[in-house]
C-alpha cells in the first residue's frame, strides 16, 4: 500500500537569498580567471540552476508532489513560497477536493451521447 510521506522544503526567502548568494559568487569566481576559481564557479552556478528550479508557491487547500528522476520524495502542504532542494522537478500543485477521499473519475462523454443518461440522444426536429 501506498502512503503519503510529508516533505521538508525550505521557506522560500532563505532559499531565495541563497540561491542569489550562489549566482553571485559563481560570476565572481568566473570573472577572476584561475583555473580553481573557474571550476568553483561553473560548480557554484550549477548548484545556482538547480535551486532555481525547485521555487513553487502553494495556496490553502494545495499540495505538491516533490519527485525527481520519477522517483517519489514526499508531499507537501506549506502554504506560502517554498524552495525543495531535493527535487529539480515538481508535479503541478493538487488541490483539496481532488484528494477526497469519495471523489470519482468522470468518464469521458462519447460523441452523440446524452450527458445525464450516456445513451444515444434523440435527433432534433
Amino acid at each position: 500500500m501506498n502512503k503519503e510521506r510529508e516533505a521538508k522544503v525550505w521557506p522560500g526567502l532563505p532559499m531565495l537569498a541563497l540561491t542569489i548568494a550562489l549566482y553571485v559568487f559563481g560570476s565572481v569566481m568566473l570573472a577572476r580567471g584561475a583555473r580553481w576559481e573557474v571550476w568553483t564557479g561553473l560548480a557554484a552556478l550549477a548548484l545556482a540552476v538547480l535551486f532555481s528550479l525547485g521555487f513553487f508557491t502553494l495556496q490553502p487547500n494545495e499540495a505538491r508532489v516533490l519527485i525527481l528522476f520519477g522517483r517519489y520524495h514526499g508531499t507537501t502542504r506549506q502554504v506560502g513560497s517554498c524552495g525543495a532542494t531535493r527535487s529539480s522537478a515538481t508535479a503541478p500543485p493538487v488541490g483539496g477536493r481532488a484528494r477526497s477521499a469519495g471523489a470519482t473519475r468522470a468518464r469521458p462523454r462519447r460523441p452523440g451521447a446524452c450527458p445525464a443518461t450516456r445513451s444515444p440522444c434523440a435527433p432534433g426536429p
